[in-house]
């Protein structure tokens, strides 16, 4: 059921894993050769991130979080494995008692090794480049410090060039297809001239690394352009557009020459240009695609100042605006009733509100008789207050009949 997956992709990611761990290995054999040996161990990862592990989980929960990626005789063999390096440790201080807990390194490790088989060696660089640039602008870095991570950039960024050209000279195209995605780093320049630029404000006799950092990593990209013209060639001879990505060929063809752009045209037939054309037929053109002159229309006669700044017509129109907005307050505080009383609501509006909106409600009974304002004679008195003295306010839809002669609604 779980057979070996012959991804080559598997395999150079396998490969990617022995060249980091080789440097602390016991045995050349350090890393399984099983392709699904991350996907166990990611398995584990989420049985006890994705359960209540804080009593620790038993070999037989474990198992069944990763029944679904191996067969239970690969699972007995990485679970020995993963107790053996302290992966797995016991959750109680008793023999009998088999519950772990993940050691916290485990899933660092695993982020680790995934992403040096997704991006590669640059990425580190990048990242050892970020953190030094980020220690000197905070002050924190020393002189031995910052030369040893520029020294440090400056090998890794030479090797990998080292390691494309190789790639280029003298690998199949099938090894090269594999490695093309840990090879895209658009901001690599920038980045190490970032911190060029920190090292001479505040280590400018470290000047010189800086400058071989710089150096190296121009080199390692010309490296990286002639790994990606062998590709786009490969491509082209097998019209195989996809060994590429897109955005890598749209990079190619703006930094390409025009010689070069031509070649992909090269083996068309095109008729030779026999122009027709002369002086007096490109005016006559010209003339026929122009368009007639139109007339101008008129513009609209301005107002006169009499019009624009008349003094009462402006009087009136506020007039008519505030006798609006006060029967509309009338008729939203009678909100379809005949009377509300409105002493608490002035009581609440305090001085000069409450005064405020007795004048607006007056204003409202002026410019339309059905509204009435009616005072009680009861008069609350309460000096602590900010309206001392209050009579009982009530607005209420007048009873008088109108032009007709019928009460009013």
């Amino acid at each position: 059921m779980f057979e070996e997956d012959p991804d080559p992709g598997k395999k150079h990611r396998l490969a990617a894993w022995e060249a980091f761990v080789a440097p602390v290995a016991a045995r050349s054999d350090a890393i399984s050769p099983e392709p699904q040996v991350d996907v166990i161990s990611e398995a584990v990862f989420n049985a006890f991130a994705t359960r209540d592990s804080a009593q620790g989980l038993t070999r037989g929960e474990i198992w069944a979080a990763c029944a679904g990626v191996c067969d239970e005789q690969r699972f007995d063999q990485r679970y020995e494995t993963f107790k053996d390096l302290g992966m797995l440790i016991p959750a109680f201080d008793k023999k009998n008692e088999e519950r772990h807990l993940l050691h916290p390194n485990a899933p660092v490790g695993l982020l680790v090794f995934q992403r040096i088989a997704s991006e590669g060696g640059i990425d580190e660089v990048l990242s050892l480049l970020d953190r030094t640039g980020a220690a000197i602008r905070r002050g924190d870095a020393t002189s031995d410090q910052v030369a040893s991570a520029l020294w440090k950039a400056r090998g890794m960024l030479g090797i990998a060039a080292n390691y494309l050209l190789l790639l280029v000279r003298r690998r199949s195209i099938e090894v090269m297809v594999a490695e093309r995605h840990q090879h895209r780093h658009p901001r690599l320049i920038e980045d190490v001239r970032a911190v060029t630029v920190l090292v001479n404000e505040r280590f400018p006799h470290l000047n010189p690394m800086a400058y071989e950092v710089t150096v190296e990593a121009q080199r390692y990209l010309g490296a990286r352009t002639d790994f990606v013209e062998r590709l786009l060639e490969e491509g082209a001879r097998a019209e195989d557009f996809g060994l590429l990505r897109h955005e890598q060929y749209l990079t190619a063809a703006r930094g390409s020459s025009p010689e070069a752009l031509a070649e992909a045209l090269s083996g068309f037939v095109f008729d030779p240009p026999h122009p027709r054309l002369n002086p007096e037929t490109i005016v006559r053109e010209l003339e026929s695609l122009t368009p007639a002159p139109t007339e101008r229309a008129k513009p609209a006669r301005p107002s006169t100042a009499a019009e624009r700044d008349d003094p009462f017509a402006a009087m009136q129109e506020r007039e008519r605006r505030k006798s609006e907005l006060a029967k509309a307050q009338a008729e939203v505080l009678l909100s379809r009733q005949s009377e509300v009383d409105l002493t608490a609501l002035f009581l609440k509006r305090g001085w000069p509100g409450a005064a405020g909106l007795l004048v607006r409600l007056l204003h409202a009974c002026v410019s339309d008789p059905k509204f009435e304002i009616v005072m009680r004679d009861a008069l609350r008195v309460d000096p602590a207050a900010s309206v001392t003295h209050l009579s009982q306010v009530e607005l209420r839809l007048s009873e008088e009949p109108d032009d007709q002669g019928e009460p009013r609604e």
